[in-house]
């Protein structure tokens, strides 16, 4: 398991295509997304999927199985807000055929949530394509806290140009590179300087 990394990109992409998102735009309606026993008081209504945790390990899960196929472009979105700052993590596979039905901590990334109660918008990039496929998909919450979550969404970027040297000198110029989901980068003397805003 590792923490979402800043990412830089080459090339400027163009603006990500969603693949497949849950919105929570109909009062009552989970649209598949399942909670366990950690979680309490889950409504969807005004928008916005709410609940509390009350156990250690509150989870949302996926519910049917996805047919996705996997590539490095692709971007696992959540817009949410919390009222405790603390760890969430995605998990997914390729399979149903293990001990817990398909997940493990080696296909997972964790990133982290602000609990300032005002909604953000969460990338994370899993970098999943050696699985292929991604047919199940889940959502690890932290516990002892309250948290409403506007959408979810599989998003994937565009296909980078190719770039038209592979020796980047970053003391002149960003040579095509930028930074992505709001961070920012800037070329000097000594090289390039990315900054994230979280």
């Amino acid at each position: 398991t590792s923490v979402a990394p800043l990412v830089l990109a080459l090339a400027c992409f163009a603006a990500e295509q969603p693949l497949v998102e849950w919105t929570f735009d109909r009062d009552g309606e989970l649209q598949g997304w399942q909670p366990n026993a950690d979680l309490a008081a889950v409504k969807v209504s005004d928008g916005a999927l709410t609940c509390r945790s009350v156990g250690s390990d509150p989870i949302l899960e996926l519910r049917p199985l996805l047919d996705l196929p996997a590539s490095p472009w692709q971007v696992l979105e959540v817009r949410l807000k919390a009222d405790r700052n603390g760890t969430a993590e995605w998990f997914w596979s390729n399979t149903t055929q293990t001990r817990y039905g398909g997940f493990a901590q080696e296909k997972s990334t964790r990133f982290q949530v602000r609990g300032d109660g005002q909604w953000r918008t969460y990338h994370v990039f899993p970098f999943w394509h050696p699985e292929k496929k991604i047919i199940r998909l889940r959502l690890d919450l932290y516990g002892a806290a309250a948290f409403a979550v506007d959408f979810l969404r599989i998003a994937e970027l565009a296909m980078p140009q190719t770039a038209p040297q592979a020796d980047f000198d970053f003391t002149q110029r960003a040579l095509g590179w930028q930074a992505v989901h709001g961070a920012t980068l800037a070329t000097a003397a000594d090289g390039l300087t990315i900054s994230s805003p979280i």
